[in-house]
């Protein structure tokens, strides 16, 4: 499902001769070595979730129902690199439109990569992606790898089912079944895969140890899930995958024993859903407590400008993107529970702090949108790919009502942009006048 494990395998396929596209997505935090995912289908994807309601993607079930314009657009894409011989791309949220793309490219095939829940649920954190709860990135992971897993089933003959880590560590057993199911020769180079690997940026967790099995009891639906993906699976998880090509994340040490049992004197209803959530935090934390705590704080922040927000007026839009992140606890016992761990995770593990330039920024680049969901990620991201450091994106939305805020407001929740809400169209020269105000740089552009 996430990027870190998927773009490695993509790069892989494009060093072997399968370009992944000519224009793809550049570096970004969390993925320092680039995406591999070409700017028309991703965009196409994004688009189309947003016009559905379905971004961030947050579980439940999802099933694409394209209108003649996408249709006739995902045509052209395809007819845009069918004209370059051997192509592919690569998009995770593709899991979700896996039905669409095979009746409009029959010739496909389709590699479908997995990972252990928990080690996805682990990159979202290191991300610093925003979610409610943690259970909503699990809930995203279900939805993801039930597609994948119906897909292979219906489409045996055009599709490898393969865990992330075989990808890895057996090239060139990708590379065969990969010439096996295309019929042309595929060739990955075992020394372009150590070029590429990098362990510290994949880091695999000891599932077979305490982690995995405590994991197992608190969500064993998802467990479940897993271990039929791996009983389907043409190239499943090789044995120990920890001490395979690079080490295993070692749990942290620190006392989220103690930080739970302290916080639970707020008086929450604890349930055995609370239960099992906050017993997840724990998990989380002894594997990553830093990043948990920076996540969380981010999170936190967001949520409650969200419900500030709402409850002053200032933002129509705000109930549903609360709804949709299960923020609906905010108000309840939980909310008081959460809230003290994040402080005591906050202060026993600070995020690390912004470097200089950001903190004081030279120069203020000011982006107006209104209604820009078809261009404003391409906008943001070529800004996002400059070399030079010292200078802030300020993006002033027009009271936009295509979606577009929802894809600004998870820029801004990864600290790489910041947002002005007008809850009106004041027009391009009251916008820009308006993020001048919100500018802290010395140069305005």
């Amino acid at each position: 499902m996430h990027r870190s494990a998927t773009s490695l395998v993509a790069s892989l396929l494009h060093d072997a001769g399968v370009p992944m596209g000519p224009d793809l997505l550049g570096p970004e935090l969390g993925n320092a070595r680039g995406h591999f995912e070409d700017r028309g289908f991703f965009d196409f994807h994004q688009q189309a979730l947003l016009a559905r309601g379905r971004l961030p993607v947050m579980g439940g079930d999802f099933a694409f129902a394209p209108t003649a314009a996408e249709t006739q657009r995902a045509l052209g894409l395809v007819a845009a690199r069918r004209k370059s011989g051997p192509w592919g791309f690569k998009d995770p949220r593709a899991s979700l439109f896996l039905d669409f793309w095979q009746s409009l490219i029959p010739e496909a095939c389709f590699l479908l990569l997995y990972r252990h829940p928990l080690e996805v649920l682990a990159s979202l954190v290191r991300r610093r992606e925003p979610l409610a709860d943690l259970t909503t990135g699990l809930a995203a992971w279900r939805l993801y790898n039930q597609k994948i897993l119906a897909f292979r089933r219906q489409q045996e003959g055009c599709a490898v089912l393969c865990h992330a880590y075989a990808a890895v560590d057996r090239p060139q057993s990708l590379a065969e079944a990969m010439s096996q199911l295309t019929g042309a020769r595929v060739e990955i180079d075992s020394a372009v895969r150590d070029r590429l690997y990098h362990a510290t940026e994949l880091s695999r967790l000891d599932l077979a140890g305490p982690i995995g099995q405590r994991f197992a009891r608190l969500f064993p639906e998802l467990d479940a899930l897993y271990q039929e993906l791996e009983s389907v699976a043409d190239l499943p998880a090789p044995g120990d995958t920890a001490a395979n090509i690079g080490m295993a994340c070692q749990p942290s040490t620190a006392p989220f024993s103690s930080v739970l049992s302290a916080a639970t004197h707020v008086g929450a209803s604890r349930t055995p859903e609370v239960d099992r959530r906050l017993a997840l935090v724990e998990l989380m934390g002894e594997i990553d407590a830093p990043a948990l705590a920076a996540a969380m704080e981010q999170t936190g922040r967001l949520l409650a400008k969200l419900l500030a927000q709402h409850v002053e007026g200032r933002d129509s839009g705000a109930p549903s993107v609360i709804q949709r992140a299960g923020s609906e606890e905010l108000a309840g016992p939980v909310a008081a529970l959460r809230d003290q761990l994040l402080e005591r995770l906050a202060a026993q593990h600070p995020p690390p702090p912004l470097p200089a330039a950001a903190a004081a920024p030279l120069a203020s680049v000011i982006v107006v949108n209104f209604n820009g969901a078809a261009c404003i990620a391409r906008c943001l991201d070529c800004l996002l790919r400059q070399t030079y450091s010292r200078f802030e994106i300020v993006v002033v939305d027009n009271g936009s009502t295509d979606g577009s805020l929802a894809l600004l407001e998870a820029y801004a929740a990864k600290g790489e942009i910041r947002l002005v809400r007008s809850p009106r169209n004041r027009g391009c020269a009251g916008g820009r006048n308006l993020g001048f105000r919100h500018a802290r740089g010395e140069l305005i552009a």
